[in-house]
């Protein structure tokens, strides 16, 4: 490792563990909310390590090399753009993240998908829609699933003739300032993925359980399905609106979170040219995980069925 890679300054305080290996980040939980801070979250995210193998133990990086400049989005030259936004009890991130994703993609249209959430969230969604014009809330019955909202959210752009659509997850996790570099390489690619599992990317505030289930879920995933992406699940993505009438959007059998894998199965087959970016995933702060023991079990099912449906030619 160069010299001025990285200078780390050594923290005792109930510090938490970092690891990086050829590049990849992860940061277990922390007690100490310092650690886990907004600062300390900015710095992790310029991370850029050249060591073939580091473990950091109370590690606090607190200077890294010069990153490159983070591409500015130009509004006359900029495609017509939807941002998909799905909440079901979000109240405490909503704000913050429509102000995150207005700061760095201005010109993008923001589609709100509230599932009917019994904390306010959609009220909460049509205030910030009423202040501002960019903002659209679409407002469903109950809690119908991750997948029929993305659906519902494609049918909305591809009618409005939206030429890029991308979708975020609302509680943070997905960083809106990478939004920028997403949308400058959609004139070279049909699909971006904002990758945990390339060099440079990872996650902060992961159980070390919850990350090999999702290094392990990723990794029978490409044996399964025979894709060649490293991060597979993730949903923060950008796609063309070609690519999305292409693989019919309506034909997606997957609920929850295995949608979007067959998303990307699909625009695979079909011969969507993709590129993975790295991203820094935090874990949510504020609210409850979506994610229960009956998704992991019925991610499995899914996958499993999409081979199936493959190999009898019903896909």
């Amino acid at each position: 490792m160069s010299s001025d890679s990285l200078i780390l300054s050594v923290f005792y305080n109930d510090a938490s563990f970092i690891f990086v290996l050829s590049g990849f980040i992860y940061q277990s939980p922390s007690r100490n909310d310092s650690i886990t801070s907004i600062r300390y979250r900015t710095l992790l995210m310029e991370l850029s390590c050249r060591a073939p193998y580091l473990i950091f133990l109370n590690g606090f990086p607190m200077k890294t090399q010069a990153k490159n400049s983070v591409p500015v989005l130009n509004k006359k030259k900029q495609r017509k753009t939807l941002i998909i936004v799905p909440t079901y009890n979000e109240i405490e991130n909503l704000e913050n993240v429509y102000g995150q994703i207005t700061n760095a993609a201005k010109a993008c249209h923001i589609l709100i998908i509230d599932d009917g959430s019994p904390d306010g969230t959609g009220k909460l969604a049509d205030k910030i829609a009423k202040k501002d014009k960019r903002v659209e809330v679409m407002h469903r019955a109950g809690k119908l699933g991750l997948g029929t909202a993305v659906t519902a959210g494609f049918h909305f752009a591809l009618d409005r003739r939206y030429e890029l659509i991308l979708t975020i997850d609302a509680d943070l996790s997905h960083n809106p300032s990478y939004i920028p570099q997403m949308i400058s390489l959609m004139d070279e690619y049909d699909l971006v993925i904002g990758s945990r599992y390339i060099r440079d990317g990872g996650m902060v505030n992961w159980s070390l359980p919850r990350l090999l289930i999702s290094l392990f879920t990723n990794y029978m995933l490409k044996k399964i399905l025979g894709m060649e992406m490293k991060d597979c699940s993730g949903g923060f993505k950008c796609y063309t609106a070609e690519l999305i009438r292409k693989i019919n959007v309506d034909r997606v059998i997957s609920p929850g979170y295995v949608f979007y894998v067959e998303i990307l199965y699909r625009a695979v087959r079909a011969g969507a040219r993709v590129k993975e970016i790295p991203i820094i995933f935090v874990n949510r702060r504020q609210g409850k995980s979506k994610l229960h023991i009956r998704e992991v079990i019925g991610y499995a099912v899914s996958v499993f069925r999409l081979r199936w449906l493959t190999l009898i030619g019903r896909l």
